[in-house]
């Protein structure tokens, strides 16, 4: 196998390219993704050299974890899997630290309290070689500022593009998005670090960047492009139930140990710049698996993700129907829907954009949950419900679309909150996963706006408590200028990250702009 050339095994890591990162040294040839010889590993009068490749991390550190009370059990099982095949994965590199820490392990065995710490010592050694290669990529790769792209170039290059000119970028740039987002994840606060569900989304997106940086080095033949397809869909199954499972870390963190202040600003700030991370490698993901892969697309007409012609009042219907059945579910009633739509560019027409049509449905169906449960909530089930007004308008360069309830309103403290992720109205949605709950998380709101923001649109709110809401979303219509926001990890987000508490400036808060907070 010529080197750079992705192996089949996933658990393998193609080298360091030193074209790339002019520190990484080792471009020995590649055998199964690893070099064939690591270099010499020297304590005292040993020199051993590693002939084989480390182990998967999250595997040893799974181990380690079970074997944590009984750090000893550890170095036996090094120690019998060497015995049994000396080109184990462990045995190379393994062998000569499990000896030379073998004193530590014993105290270790003699003081229980210490037994955790002994063994996560242990691993962090056993894997140093390994870990150490890749931070310098995820050093190397931090370090480059995201490429933002509008929604007119994801339009001419599905129409025009190649699968092999796709597979160039995407293999550098999903590196790219990946690097800044995971250095800011670690400078979230350690307790939320901690939790299950916080440390399981870490050790996926861990996970994606070591497959994605198989193909690294690799050329853009079909046989590849079509193993780096696969692999994105593998990616893209990981990484389905994100939001959901960084939701359950934050519930898990009210649980333990409550979040000061600070730091809840702090996670505020990480969290908006997380996801809307997430829905651009997302994008960048489904728009290549649509255009060049194997995934159809919803609509014949589509380009990739993209509508050129989408109708706006056929998926503002769409969010509203999907949105009234789930009320009728919980409520056994729903409000009914008054729509106006005026094209002010060309009267009389339909209107249509160029869009995404699955984030402006998911923008509508959060807000027509949210209108119609504050409707029935408000009015009872027993009454007449009042319509849900929706005016769509576009004009030049915006697609407007306001929607108006009169479920009551809210009071200007909750609507500063409302765009908090560690907030709800609603209670805790049933972890079992029965059904789909109408409300719970506290998410519906901030991912709708950050939907909105992707493409430098926007979405705030309007409330007159004791009468109503009015959401209002603004969206490019010009694809020219329809570009991405994108976090780019740098000092400034890493001040904003680690921030402790501000000194009072003001003798009461400042409440926010109407219903726009930042």
């Amino acid at each position: 196998m010529r080197p750079g050339v992705p192996p089949c095994d996933t658990r393998s890591h193609a080298a360091p390219d030193s074209a790339h990162s002019p520190k990484t040294s080792n471009s020995a040839a590649i055998d199964r993704g690893f070099p064939r010889a690591l270099p010499n590993t020297t304590h005292g009068h040993l020199a051993v050299r590693s002939i084989c490749p480390p182990p998967a991390i999250s595997s040893l550190m799974e181990y380690s974890r079970r074997t944590a009370t009984r750090p000893v059990l550890l170095l036996l099982h090094l120690r019998r899997r060497r015995r049994r095949n000396p080109r184990s994965l462990i045995s190379p590199i393994a062998y000569v630290r499990t000896t030379l820490l073998l004193r530590c392990l014993r105290a270790a065995r003699s003081d229980r309290s210490s037994s955790l710490a002994w063994t996560m010592l242990f691993t962090r050694r056993l894997l140093s070689p390994f870990a150490s290669s890749i931070a310098k990529k995820l050093e190397h790769y931090s370090q480059f500022q995201p490429s933002s792209l509008t929604i007119q170039q994801y339009l001419d290059f599905g129409r025009s593009g190649t699968a092999k000119s796709s597979f160039l970028f995407l293999k550098n740039e999903l590196l790219v998005r990946l690097a800044n987002i995971m250095q800011e994840i670690s400078l979230l606060p350690p307790n939320l670090l901690k939790m299950p569900s916080a440390r399981l989304v870490s050790d996926w997106y861990c996970e994606s960047f070591e497959d994605l940086l198989k193909f690294e080095n690799a050329d853009s033949h079909l046989d590849i492009v079509a193993k780096f397809n696969e692999q994105l869909q593998v990616i893209l199954k990981r990484h389905s139930h994100v939001v959901e499972t960084m939701a359950e870390g934050l519930i898990e963190l009210r649980e333990s140990d409550g979040v000061d202040i600070a730091s809840e600003k702090g996670i505020q700030y990480f969290l908006d710049r997380f996801y809307i991370n997430r829905i651009s490698i997302r994008m960048l993901q489904n728009q290549h698996l649509v255009v060049f892969g194997s995934v159809l697309p919803e609509s014949p007409r589509h380009v990739g993700c993209i509508d050129p012609a989408c109708d706006v009042e056929s998926v503002v219907s769409d969010a509203y129907e999907n949105a009234r059945f789930l009320c009728e579910r919980y409520y056994l009633t729903s409000p009914s829907m008054k729509l106006l739509c005026h094209n002010a560019m060309h009267p009389g027409n339909p209107i249509t954009v160029v869009s995404v049509p699955s984030h402006l449905y998911h923008i509508m169906f959060e807000l027509f949950k949210n209108a119609m449960r504050a409707t029935v909530e408000f009015h009872g089930v027993d009454e007449d419900l009042p319509d849900i007004d929706v005016s769509v308008v576009c004009g030049q360069e915006d697609l407007s679309i306001k929607i108006s309830d009169r479920g009551g309103g809210v009071s200007r403290t909750i609507l500063e909150r409302l765009f908090n992720y560690m907030y709800s109205t609603a209670p805790p949605p049933p972890r079992d996963g029965t059904q789909a709950p109408l409300a719970g998380y506290g998410y519906g709101l901030p991912l709708s706006r950050l939907y909105a923001r992707y493409f430098l649109g926007d979405l705030f709110l309007v409330s007159m408590e004791g009468f109503g809401t009015d959401a209002c979303i603004y969206l490019k219509a010009v694809p020219v200028e329809a570009s991405e926001v994108l976090p780019i990890y740098s000092t400034s987000s890493r001040r904003n990250l680690t921030a402790g508490p501000q000194a009072a400036d003001w003798s009461h808060q400042l409440p926010s702009i109407g219903s726009r907070p930042s």
